[in-house]
C-alpha cells in the first residue's frame, strides 16, 4: 500500500481552498439562481449636452434554475432601461445586456445615475448598478440654473439683476441668434464681456411700461451660435411687477381644514404706497359672508383692510375676491382672493350615525357629541325621529368642555331585520341652528 507523501496532502487541501475561493461570491445554493454582475459601475466620459449615451450592464446567472428579472428601475427620468419580458428569464449559465440610455439634455455637470435590478435572487434580490457621466454645454449661463429672480420691479424700470453668456471653451467666438422674450413684459440688452479668455455677452432686462400687474414669470427662448454649432436654451425670469401701491398678502386663505367660527378675524391685507405718495382707499368690499373695515395708517400711505366672517356666512368651503376701491390711475381696483371653510353653527359628530342589531350590543348604541361653533352654551329643546325603532335620550351628565351636550340614539328590538334609513331631528335654541338633521342607518338582525 502506497502512502501519499506530506507534500501531496498539503497540494491536495490548498487546491481544494483555492477552487472553494473561487467559486465564494458566485456560488449559488443548490437549485437556486445567482446574479453576477461583473462590471456594476460604468463611467460614459465626457459628453456633450444634449447626446443620448448607452451604458450596457451584463447580467450572468451563476446558479442552478432560472434567474427570473422582475424589473429593472432608475432613478431618474433621465435615464431609460427597455427590457422585453422574454428577456428577464436568464437560464443557468446564461447572460443578458441591460441597456441603459441616459439623455443629457438640461443635465449639465457630473451626473450619477443609479439602476436598481430587482430578480429572484435569493442572496442578492436588489442589485444595485451605476453608471456616471460629465455633460459640458456649447455655452455657460449664469445663475447656472437659468433661472432669474429679479424680486420686486416697476414698470419701466432696468433690472439689476444680469444674465451672463459665455462659450464653454475659450478664444471661441459665441453670437445670439435671437431671445425670444414674452411681448409686452421685458425686453432685453446685450453687453460684449470677456472673463478669462472667455468672450460673451451679459443680459440686461427692463419691464416694459405696459407689462401687467402681480407676479411675473417668463420664459425667454435664447438661441446661440459657438462656431458651427448652434444651441438652445431656456432661461426663466420670476419676480413681481409693481404699480403705485403694493398689496400684501396676495392671498387670504384660512385653514381650510379647520372651519372658521362666525365673527373671526382673518389677515389683514394690507395697501401701501410704492412710491411714499399719500392715497385713498374709496371702498372696499368682499360680498355678503364677510364684514369689512378699512383703516388708515400713518399719513394715509399704508392701510389696513380688515375682514371678518358675518354672521350671516353660509355653512362651509367659502370663497370671494377682496375689491378695493382707490384713487390710484394705475391701480383703480384692487382684487384679492379670499377662502375660508365657515364652521356650522351646531355641529354633530359623528355626522352619519350606524346602528347594528345583528352585532355585538354595544354597537346597537352610539353617543353623539353635539357642540356650538364659538362652545357657547345652549339647550337642547327636543328630540325627535321619524320611525319607532330608534330611542332617543340626552345624556344628561356634564360635559367637561362648555358648549358641548350628548344624546344617545339606539335601535330597539323593532328594528326589523334589513338596512333601514332614518333621521333624528335636534331642536336648539342656537340661533340660525334651530333644528339639526342627523342621518342614521340602522341594520337589523
Amino acid at each position: 500500500m502506497t502512502v501519499p507523501s506530506a507534500g501531496l496532502v498539503l497540494g491536495l487541501i490548498l487546491a481544494g481552498a483555492v477552487d472553494a475561493a473561487a467559486g465564494g461570491k458566485d456560488a449559488a445554493p443548490a437549485g437556486k439562481p445567482k446574479l453576477v454582475v461583473k462590471q456594476r459601475e460604468v463611467d460614459l466620459g465626457v459628453i456633450r449636452e444634449g447626446a443620448k449615451v448607452d451604458a450596457v450592464f451584463l447580467l450572468e446567472n451563476h446558479g442552478q434554475a432560472d434567474l427570473i428579472i422582475d424589473k429593472v428601475t432608475t432613478d431618474c427620468g433621465c435615464t431609460r432601461v427597455e427590457l422585453g419580458e422574454k428577456e428577464k428569464v436568464i437560464p443557468p449559465g446564461g447572460a443578458q445586456k441591460v441597456v441603459t440610455t441616459f439623455n443629457s439634455q438640461g443635465r449639465p455637470g457630473k451626473q450619477t445615475r443609479i439602476v436598481t435590478v430587482r430578480s429572484n435572487d435569493p442572496a442578492e434580490p436588489k442589485a444595485t448598478l451605476k453608471l456616471t457621466v460629465e455633460v459640458v454645454t456649447l455655452v455657460r449661463i449664469t445663475p447656472p440654473s437659468r433661472n432669474l429672480n429679479i424680486g420686486n420691479v416697476r414698470r419701466g424700470e432696468l433690472v439689476a439683476k444680469k444674465v451672463n453668456v459665455l462659450p464653454s471653451d475659450p478664444g471661441k467666438r459665441l453670437e445670439i441668434i435671437s431671445f425670444d422674450l414674452p411681448g409686452g413684459v421685458l425686453s432685453f440688452t446685450a453687453e460684449p464681456i470677456v472673463r478669462s479668455s472667455h468672450e460673451g455677452y451679459s443680459l440686461r432686462f427692463r419691464v416694459d411700461q405696459d407689462a401687467p400687474l402681480g407676479d411675473l414669470l417668463a420664459k425667454g427662448k435664447l438661441v446661440v451660435k459657438v462656431g458651427d454649432q448652434t444651441e438652445t436654451k431656456q432661461i426663466n425670469i420670476r419676480g413681481r411687477i409693481l404699480g403705485d401701491l403694493t398689496v400684501r398678502p396676495a392671498v387670504v386663505r384660512a385653514a381650510l381644514e379647520k372651519p372658521s367660527p362666525r365673527g373671526q378675524q382673518l389677515r389683514p391685507v394690507v395697501v401701501a404706497s410704492a412710491t411714499g405718495k399719500p392715497f385713498e382707499i374709496r371702498q372696499a368690499s368682499a360680498g355678503p359672508n364677510f364684514d369689512v373695515t378699512v383703516e388708515p395708517g400713518k399719513e394715509r400711505t399704508e392701510y389696513s383692510v380688515v375682514l371678518n366672517i358675518a354672521e350671516g356666512a353660509a355653512d362651509g368651503p367659502c370663497g370671494a375676491f377682496l375689491e378695493i376701491l382707490t384713487d390710484s390711475a394705475v391701480q383703480p381696483l384692487i382684487r384679492v382672493p379670499v377662502y375660508v371653510n365657515v364652521a356650522p353653527r351646531l355641529s354633530a359628530d359623528p355626522p352619519l350615525v350606524l346602528l347594528r342589531r345583528d352585532g355585538p350590543a354595544d354597537a346597537a348604541g352610539r353617543h353623539v357629541v353635539l357642540q356650538t361653533a364659538r362652545l357657547t352654551e345652549f339647550s337642547i329643546l327636543g328630540l325627535a325621529c321619524d320611525r319607532d325603532f330608534v330611542d332617543l335620550t340626552v345624556v344628561e351628565k356634564e360635559h367637561p368642555r362648555a358648549g358641548v351636550r350628548v344624546i344617545e340614539v339606539r335601535a330597539n328590538e323593532r328594528a326589523a331585520s334589513g338596512r333601514h334609513t332614518t333621521t333624528v331631528t335636534v331642536r336648539t335654541d342656537v340661533p340660525g341652528a334651530e333644528e339639526l338633521a342627523i342621518p342614521v342607518i340602522v341594520t337589523g338582525p
